[in-house]
């Protein structure tokens, strides 16, 4: 029985981040169709009929661009054969954490309170 693993750059992805969906087959044949279909937290990834040589490990990749937070399943299915499509892993795209911007009223506000702390220890000194 063939092994096919999934894995995803970064390893943790967040909110905005460019993810790339790594495909590991250890018996794979060269594929050169359509990349993926997304659909929702669904990724299908074809592959081709049998190799009419040896089969070899191959490692497929598919840049997914940035994805929304939420656990996103991926299949694999024999070229133009849907119904065929079998889960082989998933991955997570977590929130992440948003840093508020200033702006350039609050960087001017903060570097003038920062100028007063100074200045006051500064005298107390």
């Amino acid at each position: 029985m063939a092994l096919t693993t999934v894995s995803v750059q970064p390893p943790a992805p967040t909110r905005g981040e460019a993810v790339t969906l790594v495909v590991f087959n250890d018996c794979g044949c060269p594929w050169f169709g359509e990349p993926f279909v997304r659909n929702g937290f669904t990724i299908d990834v074809p592959y081709g009929e049998a190799c009419l040589s040896a089969c070899l490990p191959q490692t497929t990749t598919y840049q997914l661009g940035p994805l929304e937070p939420g656990t996103y399943t991926v299949r694999q299915f024999l070229d133009g054969q849907p119904s065929t499509a079998e889960p082989i892993g998933s991955f997570v795209v977590g929130e992440g954490t948003e840093i508020p911007a200033l702006g350039f009223a609050g960087a001017a506000a903060l570097v003038m309170l920062l100028s007063l702390v100074a200045l006051w220890r500064l005298r107390s000194a």
